[in-house]
């Protein structure tokens, strides 16, 4: 294991790693600037859109830090980058799903709450 944590081989894994979150991140910050749009306006899955993005920018987030902390060998920011993803993917996944299930009930009634068909 101190092979894998001191070897100059680390800074390319930990850099795809890196590049990864940074893409996530960014992707993440599209993905909210759409679902703040949509939540704007009374469109259904506008909230869900939102908490898609705010759950792939936090993953994204807890994989740059797990990166950069192999990389510069700081296993605060690894363990930082892990602890935090884990809770906020559980977190934002629980969110989502109650947000979808309202977006997919919302859709399948009417504006008076009768069921439409």
């Amino acid at each position: 294991m101190d092979d894998l944590w001191t070897s100059p081989l680390r800074y390319v894994p930990a850099t795809l790693l890196a590049a990864g979150g940074a893409w996530l991140l960014v992707t993440g910050l599209g993905l909210g600037r759409d679902g703040l749009r949509l939540a704007s306006i009374p469109a259904p899955r506008g909230n869900w859109l939102l908490m898609r993005g705010i759950r792939r920018l936090t993953q994204g987030a807890a994989l740059l830090a797990v990166g950069l902390g192999w990389a510069f060998q700081s296993p605060v920011a690894i363990a930082a980058g892990l602890i935090f993803g884990f809770e906020e993917l559980i977190e934002t996944s629980i969110a989502a799903a109650a947000l979808r299930d309202d977006a997919d009930r919302g859709a399948a009634t009417a504006g008076d709450g009768s069921p439409q068909g």
